[in-house]
């Protein structure tokens, strides 16, 4: 009787041991490359019982670092901007933001293109996310996700029915914006600068296709790869050129996409003779009307680019765009 009750007892403690063990497991897989989620929970005020305040639960045991709404919590994002470059990123973030459900991460985040940034694991990359409450959604922008190798199956492998907004724009007017650019911050530094021209075209006429303001403007290349991984109808495509003469018309696309109640009216938006573009106002909570406009950094003026230049890149983009066209499924009329 004593070697069965012996038995017995040294196959419990197996089995124990056995559940604990993967229990860790799960526990350490779900802090690793999985999604944690941070929350913020009310509790009662350690000075006055009678009084809520809030602190954070999290995986990693961190502090909440912004005042967060009661039930709010942190999680992988509904939807990522994933570009382009130049391509109105910034205004639509900006934008689409002071939508009531829509939370946008602070900055660029990239973690997906940033080797080092993808190091530090998934929970790095939640924590740079916005606190949203139950019918909010969270949104971020990196635009060098759509023209990185990496990025497309890492993101599908995180999450495969993520939603993905692309903002693209005329491609010969976007490599100039990008110009426009990086030229400025080599005024800024006192470097030596070239001319567009010398830039993008060789000394024959031929376009360098391997630029960087050439080879980003080559939509249907990158396109092509994310296509590999998700949907079509998993992308929405913002046309940048219409969000800057009707921007009300492409953020109710938006909404549709991200299936959101509708907010953007046509009034909300004033073209701003100064900047030469539209900027949106809108009514605080005290009921006084808040003007909101792009940041210096936009708007700037373009160099002189001859219309042989723009001629022959056009050309260049021809085949591109069409390629691209048919991808979509839309009209761009580059």
């Amino acid at each position: 009787l004593w070697m069965a009750v012996s038995r017995s007892v040294l196959f419990l403690l197996a089995f124990a041991v056995g559940v604990l063990v993967c229990v860790l497991a799960i526990s350490w897989y779900s802090q690793g490359r999985k999604a944690s989620i941070f929350k913020c929970v009310p509790e009662a005020s350690p000075t006055s019982p009678s009084t809520k305040s809030l602190t954070v639960t999290t995986s990693s045991s961190q502090d909440c670092d912004t005042i967060c709404a009661a039930g709010s919590y942190r999680r992988f994002p509904d939807a990522i901007i994933i570009g382009v470059r130049k391509g109105g990123t910034r205004a639509l973030i900006d934008m689409l933001k002071t939508h009531p459900r829509v939370l946008a991460a602070r900055g660029e985040v990239h973690y997906f293109d940033n080797e080092e940034n993808f190091s530090k694991g998934v929970g790095w990359y939640i924590e740079r996310m916005p606190y949203v409450s139950p019918g909010q959604i969270a949104v971020e922008k990196s635009p060098s996700y759509f023209i990185n190798e990496a990025t497309p199956e890492r993101i599908f492998l995180y999450s495969r029915h993520l939603k993905l907004i692309l903002i693209v724009r005329d491609p010969v007017q976007r490599a100039i914006s990008d110009f426009t650019q990086l030229n400025s911050k080599k005024v800024k530094k006192q470097m030596k600068s070239k001319d567009f021209e010398e830039v993008v075209l060789t000394s024959n006429g031929s376009v360098k296709y391997t630029s960087p303001l050439i080879s980003v403007s080559m939509y249907d290349v990158h396109l092509q790869k994310w296509f590999k991984y998700f949907k079509r109808e998993q992308i929405h495509f913002v046309n940048g050129d219409k969000l800057i003469t009707s921007p009300h018309t492409e953020l109710r696309k938006v909404e549709t996409f991200l299936k959101i109640d509708s907010f953007f009216q046509e009034d909300m938006f004033y073209y701003n003779n100064t900047k030469g573009f539209y900027c949106w106002k809108l009514v605080d909570k005290q009921g006084n009307e808040v003007r909101n406009c792009l940041g210096s950094s936009k708007g700037r003026e373009h160099p002189f680019v001859s219309e042989k230049v723009i001629s022959r890149l056009k050309q260049f983009f021809e085949p591109h765009n069409r390629n691209f066209y048919s991808l979509t499924g839309e009209q761009f009329d580059w």
